[in-house]
């Protein structure tokens, strides 16, 4: 399905292991915070950064622990029915358009199926710019 990836073959080295990943003082807490999983503070939890900061590297540690699906921020409403109860990866969430409508419905999802959905960005939500009300 378009904007779902499941992350069945195809796959060839991406030197994302958790082996190759270098913690540092500036991202130890992101960090510890993926090796927490699934006993996070929240089901819904963003991860941001500038670039190059190790966000892609630390969330696809926790996708392949976690079994996540990959969601593509400019088509979460075209894969909803595909999630079911899975773990959700949207990565660089504000590096385009966002479905917002879409998003909101996967966070309340997320959280009424018990959940986790991880996001990536290089800011914090409050600078995306979002026009729903809901999720502003």
């Amino acid at each position: 399905m378009a904007g779902l990836d499941h992350g069945r073959g195809g796959g060839h080295g991406t030197g994302y292991s958790r082996d190759e990943l270098v913690v540092s003082g500036t991202n130890s807490q992101a960090v510890a915070l993926v090796d927490r999983w699934p006993d996070w503070p929240s089901p819904v939890v963003v991860l941001a950064g500038p670039a190059g900061c190790g966000k892609t590297h630390l969330a696809s540690i926790w996708r392949a622990r976690a079994g996540a699906v990959k969601v593509d921020a400019g088509r979460i409403g075209d894969c909803m029915a595909s999630l079911g109860a899975r773990p959700a990866l949207i990565d660089d969430v504000d590096a385009g358009p966002v479905d917002e409508e879409g998003l909101f419905h996967l966070i309340n999802a997320v959280r009424g199926a018990g959940s986790t959905l991880l996001l990536t960005a290089r800011r914090f939500p409050s600078a995306w710019g979002v026009r729903l009300p809901d999720l502003a």
